[in-house]
């Protein structure tokens, strides 16, 4: 069994599992079977890197504000600040965390456990950071290819950073990461069209837009009137094109399996991944609409994915 091979601190870990069980609850599943180094290790990770992003890029509020009707987009809160004053704020958190120094943020602090042992590649995460805040202020795709270049400059380097710790010390094949970040980076946003909506970005490529014959103001009514009906399919076609190209992309990005050497850190990504993909399906079901229930995210739905995890473990080579 691979192992970070560090102290455990109880309080640290217990924190951080506090954290990615009200945060992160399918990643939490993932990981149950893994040790509690390894467990604290990405949990640690997975906070610090969620951290970073919410100083970059804020979250909105989820009430509405006077004079600004439900289906316009909301300015994030704390936002206001310019995005070169935000990225030097969060390079500042970087560089302490890389330090080794505590935050008072017990499931932040146990990146230091981690870095004792150089598992951790520092540069991927400045470039991870330096793609956060070049993106934070893109509202707008104009194409597919300028959107997947977001997803792998984000997805495709949180995938390498987390591969390469439960890979260590193996090397992890980058590309075949940095497509498997990717697509469920494009999995998260095609998923919430409508929560980044209110962020005031518009997650679908605008050609796509003008291929099917919807326009940014359709987008804005059904964030206002919930499914989008009375469009003759134009928008589950749609959605069914973004969801397609998400499984491409899972498909040669889950060959990143294996550069992990240990069965069970194998299989724990490999949960996350149908996990994952049970989203794109649940969306395709529904008819592209966004605004149904979300997929069904209890311990038996996490079960149903066991199966297929232990498969897809099994056949990567």
């Amino acid at each position: 069994m691979a192992q970070i091979p560090t102290r455990l601190d109880q309080e640290t870990y217990r924190a951080s599992r506090r954290w990615c069980q009200r945060a992160m609850p399918e990643l939490y599943f993932a990981t149950c079977q893994l040790d509690r180094s390894m467990r604290q290790a990405l949990f640690s990770l997975a906070a610090v890197l969620d951290e970073l992003q919410r100083i970059v890029d804020p979250p909105v509020s989820t009430e509405g504000r006077p004079g600004s009707g439900p289906d316009r987009p909301l300015v994030p809160e704390g936002g206001s600040e310019p995005i070169e004053h935000r990225h030097a704020v969060a390079t500042a958190a970087l560089d302490h965390l890389l330090s080794g120094r505590s935050t008072g943020r017990p499931e932040l602090d146990g990146l230091a456990l981690v870095l004792e042992r150089d598992v951790v590649d520092q540069a991927e995460c400045q470039l991870l950071l330096d793609a956060m805040a070049g993106q934070a202020e893109v509202r707008r795709w104009a194409t597919w290819r300028r959107l997947r270049m977001r997803c792998e400059a984000i997805g495709g380097t949180a995938a390498r950073i987390t591969l390469g710790v439960l890979a260590h010390p193996e090397p992890v094949r980058a590309e075949l990461a940095t497509a498997l970040g990717a697509a469920i980076e494009l999995t998260r946003l095609v998923c919430n069209v409508r929560s980044q909506w209110r962020r005031g970005r518009l997650v679908v490529p605008l050609d796509d837009l003008e291929r099917f014959c919807l326009t940014e103001q359709d987008i804005g009514r059904f964030a206002r009137q919930g499914a989008p009906t009375g469009l003759d399919g134009r928008f589950a076609t749609l959605m069914a094109l973004q969801a397609d190209r998400a499984r491409k992309l899972y498909h040669g990005g889950v060959k990143a399996l294996g550069s992990v050497p240990d069965r069970r850190c194998r299989r724990a990504v490999a949960l996350y991944v149908q996990m994952q993909q049970r989203h794109l399906r649940w969306l395709v079901r529904t008819g592209g609409d966004l605004f149904a229930d979300p997929a069904p995210s209890g311990w038996w739905s996490c079960l149903r994915a066991v199966g297929p995890a232990m498969w897809l473990a099994a056949s990567v080579r």
